[in-house]
This record gives C-alpha cells, structure tokens and sequence, in this order.
C-alpha cells in the first residue's frame, strides 16, 4: 500500500503514516480500520482500487448532507449537486456541472450578505468548495472514462484484426469493468494520470465539509472527524473485496 500512495502522490502524512513501524506492513483493509481521517480513507481507497465512480457517490452523500444544514445559498448548491449526481447517472455533457462549479466557487468567495449570514458565512464557503470539488471530480470521471472506452476500443481492434474477427464481439468483455485508478501504471497511462485529479479533488472536498463541520461547532471535533470516516469507510471498504 505504501507504494501506491507514494505514486498517487498522496499526502506526505499519510505517506509517513502508512510506511511507520505499526503500519508498514499492514494491507489496506487493515489500514483503513487503523485509520480515522475521511480525507486519507479516500486515498487508501482509491489506491486499493475501489471504482473512482463509488468514491464520488460517497463523498456527494456527504456534501448533500452538509448543505441541507445550509440557510443561505442552499439552493443554487443543491442544484449543482442535483446536476452532478444526473452526471454520474447519465455520463454525457458534464458542461452545465462545469458551469454550476464555477458558481459555487463565487459563493465561497463572496457568500451572499444578509443579517443572518453574519454565522453561515464561515460555513458557506468551504461547503462551496467541497461542492465544487465533487463537481469537478465528476467532469474528470466522464473525461477519464470516455479516454478508457476509447483505449478499450483501440486494443479490441488490434486484437481483433490478429484473429480476423469483429470488434465487437471483443467490445462487451472488455467494457464492463469499472474505472478504477492503477497507481503501477500512472507514469505510462494518460487515462490513468487523469483520472489522479479525481481522489485528490474528493479529498479535499472531504477536507472542506471537516472545516465547515469544525466552524459550525466552533472548534475541531475528532468526533465529528470519526463518525465521517466510518460512513465513508464503510461504503467503500467493501468495494475493495468485489
């Protein structure tokens, strides 16, 4: 596992962290149960090859939570994770997601004013950016998903034409597969450098909703830090056995 992080480029705490004498020799599984950060589940996640689409699921069930407890902006922010979760549904044009990311961005910089924003605002903007985050992680999916179906039909022609058959009949076997990031190949797989952005943006997006979390509350809470994790852990520590 220390390898993989070290070549996703994970976080250098978490790096040390995974490579320390209690952990160094310790599977992912066995990491994630050692683990209570939500931002550093995402990383081992990923890195232990669980489908990038459920690490947006998860991390979009926690931005939509967060901005339920939103009074201000709350509906132009459920509108772009309304888009983005037609997004990951549907695939296809991811432009109006872009374009709905872009406003979330000018909320966080210049949340709305009203008497009762003097409170929300603190918690407004990193809610925005995690919205964001997750917007964009999902516009990277589509991109990198689309480069993986355009390798998958490059190869089945290749080797189609060795055994003098169609394509297709190649196509179905090989389009069923789930992107999933291979951290071995992210020097030598342009789909794969790409499809990189999308844990780093989920993890901050994670990042984010703790700050909102910890200003809501006023101060840091590791309680609130755990029991985010063990959602998150818990919806995607499965998908590393499937």
């Amino acid at each position: 596992m220390y390898e993989a992080l070290v070549a996703m480029d994970a976080p250098p705490a978490l790096i040390a962290w995974a490579s320390s004498a209690q952990n160094d020799d310790q599977d992912s599984v066995e990491l994630l149960a050692r683990n209570q950060d939500p931002a550093w589940t995402i990383w081992i996640s990923t890195g232990a090859g669980v489908p990038l689409r459920g690490v947006i699921e998860v991390v979009l069930l926690e931005a939509e939570q967060a901005v339920e407890r939103l009074t201000e902006a709350q509906a132009p922010l459920r509108e772009l994770l309304e888009l983005t979760r037609h997004a990951l549904a549907r695939g296809g044009d991811t432009s109006a997601v872009l374009s709905a990311a872009e406003r979330a961005d000018a909320i966080a910089e210049h949340p709305p004013g009203s008497y009762r924003s003097l409170v929300t605002q603190p918690i407004l903007a990193p809610i925005a950016t995690a919205c964001a985050y997750v917007a964009r992680a999902t516009e990277a999916l589509a991109s990198a998903e689309w480069g993986l179906s355009t390798q998958r039909l490059t190869m089945a022609q290749g080797h189609a034409a060795l055994l003098g058959m169609g394509a297709s009949a190649l196509l179905p076997l090989s389009g069923t597969r789930a992107l999933c990031l291979n951290p071995a190949a992210l020097e030598r797989d342009p789909v794969q450098r790409q499809a990189l952005f999308i844990p780093a943006a989920a993890a901050e997006a994670v990042s984010q909703l703790l700050l909102a979390r910890a200003r809501e509350l006023g101060a840091p809470d590791q309680g609130a830090a755990e029991a985010m994790n063990a959602r998150i852990t818990d919806l995607l520590a499965p998908l590393i056995l499937a």
